[in-house]
């Protein structure tokens, strides 16, 4: 299964801005799901509190994964810069020049 995930995700990683790659990319991000399950199962035997961990992070990984590929994010990305770091920052990275500071 893990061969499989890491075959999806490299083969959409080689083509980022075709419909094919970003369906492959959002594919290996769904199929990160079955993977951290099989992972959790095995490991809560032996580790009831790292595999839970485990699982939360694949679950973080898969929802990450996700949003690349998805229409809008662009309009996300700039939202959540100028939300975090001001809308200085938002504004030079649509492109635009930043104000002049004073002396």
């Amino acid at each position: 299964m893990y061969l499989l995930v890491l075959m999806v995700d490299l083969t959409g990683m080689q083509m980022p801005h075709s419909a094919i790659g970003r369906t492959l990319t959002l594919l290996g991000s769904l199929l990160t799901i079955p993977l951290a399950l099989g992972l959790y199962f095995t490991l809560k035997v032996f580790q009831p509190v790292a595999s839970g961990v485990a699982l939360a992070c694949r679950f973080m990984e898969a929802i990450v994964g996700m949003s690349p590929p998805l229409p809008g994010s662009k309009q996300l990305e700039h939202h959540s810069a100028s939300l975090l770091l001001g809308e200085q920052l938002s504004t030079f990275s649509r492109g635009t020049d930043p104000p002049a500071l004073a002396p």
